[in-house]
């Protein structure tokens, strides 16, 4: 029975399931983080043990591809280094991408379009049969306006415009010191640096619950945020051209869990986009989208 091997990457976990031709699940396997910028060698250490979990009793020589959808793959100086250890280990053709174009295979089903991802932070992809385009994922230095990590940034700076100018403390501002456990706003700084991006991010369940009870410093910061994606996509969509149609795939947990930021998106690109938008917003696994795009080169 042959059968590939569909590979998503992170930061913190690495996921390899191998399908059959039909896309059926075979088997799965788990491991650490594959972000071989950290550590070459053991981020290679736990993509191997993820695709031999995978792999398990299925026969190697049935395996006919191996894809990997890795994240920052695209900064990787030693690529091809990893690309010649997995085609030693397993014997078979590998290609390695950005994690973000699996996802863009995985909702739109490796068909063209846009795919529009807002999570910790924000990158938007174009693909069609003649090209492949980005717009954002500038990392939260330099941008991913509308993610999670915005989102609690701009709250954050809403509370130092109100300390810096002894304004009394709004109900966003003191929703947040008491969700991280504070009092003062000056404790804010200890927590922005000290604390990793995606504990940050998780802080804009705060700026949603006070939104939609009312308050309106944390609405204008959601449709903020919402029109910041849209841009974002919009400019996705110039780049990549369209006629007739447009297909533009949602993935992330910004437009899963905030439908004020999803309302304010999907107005935005209505008032720019004059040809209809077919919308997909559908869980399916990054390693569903690396067997869709392995079965093409199959």
């Amino acid at each position: 029975m042959h059968y590939v091997i569909g590979v998503d990457g992170g930061g913190t976990k690495t996921v390899a399931v191998a399908y059959d031709v039909e896309g059926n699940v075979l088997g799965e396997g788990r491991s650490g983080f594959s972000n071989v910028m950290v550590d070459f060698k053991e981020a290679t250490k736990h993509i191997l043990e993820a695709i031999e979990q995978a792999q398990g009793n299925l026969p190697k020589v049935d395996c006919k591809y191996i894809y990997l959808g890795i994240a920052g793959s695209e900064g990787i100086e030693n690529k091809d280094e990893l690309i010649q250890i997995l085609i030693d280990a397993f014997q078979t053709k590998v290609s390695v991408v950005n994690d973000s174009i699996i996802a863009h295979a995985a909702t739109l089903k490796g068909e063209d379009g846009i795919l529009a991802i807002s999570g910790t932070g924000a990158i938007a992809i174009g693909i069609s049969s003649e090209k492949r385009v980005f717009t954002g994922g500038w990392g939260h230095l330099l941008g991913d306006e509308g993610s999670g990590y915005w989102i609690v940034m701009e709250a954050f700076r809403q509370m130092i415009i109100e300390a810096d100018e002894s304004l009394p403390l709004g109900q966003l501002s003191m929703e947040l010191l008491k969700e991280m456990g504070y009092t003062d706003p000056q404790d804010i700084k200890l927590y922005a640096y000290s604390r990793p991006k995606a504990e940050i991010a998780k802080l804009c369940k705060v700026v949603t619950r006070i939104a939609i009870a009312g308050d309106p410093v944390a609405t204008r910061i959601l449709d903020h945020a919402g029109q910041k994606l849209g841009k974002m996509t919009w400019n996705c969509c110039k780049k990549l051209g369209y006629k007739d149609e447009i297909t533009i795939g949602l993935s992330g947990s910004i437009f899963k869990n905030i439908p004020p930021v999803l309302e304010s998106y999907k107005k935005y690109l209505s008032e720019k986009i004059e040809v209809p938008i077919k919308w997909i917003q559908e869980d399916c696994p990054a390693t569903k989208g690396a067997y869709y795009l392995a079965s093409k080169e199959v």
